[in-house]
């Protein structure tokens, strides 16, 4: 009976650890999302826009990525509220001030959200 007692007690410290979210769990210094940039990051940064905080962040977000990448046309698409803007270069203009969070979206995940042609991905600024 106390094998089984003791069981249920580690199974049910994995089921809770296991549901918990990613970003929730605690480690060692601040965690970050890997495809998300909060509005908590956005109002410490000193970055004078939004191109240098990615870069400073996730600089993974500017590089297409790929078999392709070189010799195929495309690149990463800049998304803001909905409206393609370019393509990564455009964060250059978005003040920092004016943004609520950026998200980066995979090729097949961008495609989804914004039709085809986003095959290196896009990053989704919101406004506030």
């Amino acid at each position: 009976m106390r094998k089984l007692s003791l069981s249920l007690l580690c199974l049910g410290t994995i089921v809770l650890v296991a549901c918990q979210p990613v970003a929730s769990r605690s480690t060692t210094g601040p965690t970050r999302a890997r495809n998300l940039i909060t509005a908590e990051e956005i109002d410490a940064a000193n970055d004078a826009n939004a191109y240098l905080l990615i870069e400073r962040l996730h600089p993974q977000w500017l590089r297409k990525r790929g078999a392709r990448s070189v010799s195929q046309g495309g690149d990463i698409w800049v998304y803001v509220d909905r409206t393609k803007m370019g393509p990564p270069s455009a964060l250059r203009q978005i003040q920092l001030s004016d943004v609520r969070s950026i998200q980066f979206l995979t090729g097949p995940e961008a495609d989804t959200h914004f039709g085809r042609g986003n095959e290196y991905g896009a990053i989704v600024v919101l406004s506030r």
